[in-house]
């Protein structure tokens, strides 16, 4: 999942809802949720990755 926005309600709310909703599933926690700040060649972004449970 990913957005170009920094807004939390677009992004940890959204993924954190599929979560609860979708149980079979987990957040990959290595490196995700990851939030890009902006800086002068892009605006900002958040990437959130999930794996199915086997």
């Amino acid at each position: 999942y990913s957005t170009c926005t920094l807004n939390p309600e677009e992004n940890e709310n959204i993924t954190d809802a599929f979560l609860q909703n979708h149980t079979d599933f987990v957040r990959i926690r290595d490196i995700y949720p990851h939030t890009i700040f902006p800086d002068a060649s892009h605006d900002g972004f958040f990437i959130d990755v999930f794996t199915k449970r086997n």
